[in-house]
């Protein structure tokens, strides 16, 4: 997943980068693209923690069964 972010924002920067549009525009662009990637970033973290925590609560709930 890491590998995955690090080459989207690479090709995120250098397609701006190479974009034909005035610096000003391209860098906020740039700007409103990487919020939104982190916004997602954010998301799929928070679903990953859930899922994580009820199944580790899931685990110990089935654990203290006698």
């Amino acid at each position: 997943m890491k590998g995955f972010l690090l080459g989207l924002g690479i090709g995120l920067a250098i397609g701006v980068l190479y974009a034909p549009q005035e610096g000003r525009k391209s860098r906020t662009d740039f700007a409103e693209r990487a919020d939104d990637l982190l916004s997602r970033v954010d998301e799929i973290l928070d679903k990953t923690k859930k899922a994580a925590r009820e199944g580790f609560e899931s685990a110990v709930a089935a654990d203290s069964r006698p």
